[in-house]
């Protein structure tokens, strides 16, 4: 029940902030942004000796928003993005008939989710501010090289809580433009999937977790 009423708060709370009507003192409240999103997933094993090495992809972040004015330095955020996450790894290729080549290939494993998020924003005289707050992801669908077994990837879970943490600057060389840069840690709280009780059915794989952060560059209207 809790879970379902958090979920329903940050999906609920930023399309109530984007119909809100701005007052003058508000200018600039709407925004996007568009940027790269470097993701990696976390594979924790039961067996110390098991490892996963996988190394960041490059994604593409796009994203709306509105900030709410609550005091002169103080505001609330609410944000929509389509995020790509997942991981890559380098193998040896391989020819057409599966034969291994002297060469090395990036393989990625692609995750796109509509992410919502709530978040706090302070900001500093310099134009230096500080954001964060619960965010929902909600999967879209997923693009791989036959990466993840499909009997693991039924199992991951549709919608992931986490967190949402960050800085930006506003850039002011060009004030008639509300331009700014940002940078942003996804910290997700909950596991992409986590084995259930103590059956080995997926061996000795314990949980998969999601980790990337993005840097952005958008303007507010």
């Amino acid at each position: 029940m809790r879970r379902n009423l958090f979920s329903l708060t940050v999906l609920l709370i930023p399309f109530i902030l984007f119909f809100l009507p701005l007052n003058p003192a508000q200018a600039r409240g709407l925004g996007a942004k568009v940027g790269f999103a470097f993701a990696n997933q976390d594979y924790k094993y039961s067996e110390g000796d098991l490892k996963f090495d996988s190394d960041y992809r490059t994604g593409l972040e796009i994203g709306l928003f509105k900030d709410l004015s609550l005091a002169p330095s103080l505001a609330l955020r609410g944000e929509a993005l389509y995020i790509q996450k997942g991981f890559k790894i380098s193998a040896l290729a391989t020819d057409p008939e599966g034969n291994p080549l002297p060469q090395t290939r990036d393989y990625k494993y692609r995750m796109d989710y509509l992410s919502f998020s709530v978040m706090a924003k302070a900001t500093l005289p310099s134009g230096t501010y500080l954001i964060g707050g619960p965010r929902l992801d909600l999967k879209l669908g997923t693009a791989d090289d036959d990466l993840i077994p499909d009997e693991l990837e039924d199992k991951f879970e549709t919608t992931v809580f986490g967190l949402s943490l960050g800085v930006g600057q506003e850039l002011t060389f060009i004030p008639q433009l509300g331009l700014f840069v940002e940078g942003m840690y996804h910290l997700d709280l909950a596991k992409l999937y986590k084995r259930a009780g103590t059956a080995s059915e997926d061996g000795a794989l314990e949980s998969v977790k999601n980790k990337a952060f993005t840097l952005s560059a958008g303007m507010k209207f």
